[in-house]
């Protein structure tokens, strides 16, 4: 995002995050509205997935999972600890609901981090939901 972009989005009155501290595997307050049909609403924690050079680039978009404190045993759901994320407490990331938004969606600070073990299953699912076989 250029300068003369970030000086238009505060004179628009619009809140600029530093796309450097999006880093894969972090948690942020990120606000999903308007939705339509399932999709979650409100703003609630998410977990960037996206790559750092992708959060980073020139598009001001990131990755995210929106994250949820209601318990479903379903494949989708990852358990969080309320240890992780910078969460106060139990939550689920729901990994079947994937969005690419705008960083002008995100709160100004980040939550925290999730650990690599919970990374490895949201990535375990991300291969299911998208049937990313490896290649032999």
């Amino acid at each position: 995002m250029s300068v003369r972009h970030g000086i238009l989005l505060l004179w628009m009155g619009l809140k600029m995050i530093n796309p450097k501290n999006l880093i894969r595997g972090s948690v942020w307050l990120v606000d999903l509205d308007p939705t339509r049909g399932h999709e979650q609403a409100k703003k609630r924690p998410c977990l960037v997935i996206s790559a750092n050079n992708y959060n980073q680039g020139q598009a001001g978009l990131a990755v995210i999972m929106p994250i949820t404190s209601r318990p479903r045993e379903l494949f989708w759901y990852v358990p969080l600890d309320s240890s992780q994320g910078g969460l106060d407490k139990k939550s689920y990331i729901i990994c079947d609901q994937v969005r690419n938004v705008s960083l002008q969606r995100f709160s100004s600070t980040c939550l925290g981090f999730v650990s690599d073990l919970v990374l490895e299953q949201v990535e375990e699912r991300l291969h299911v939901l998208f049937y990313l076989i490896p290649k032999e």
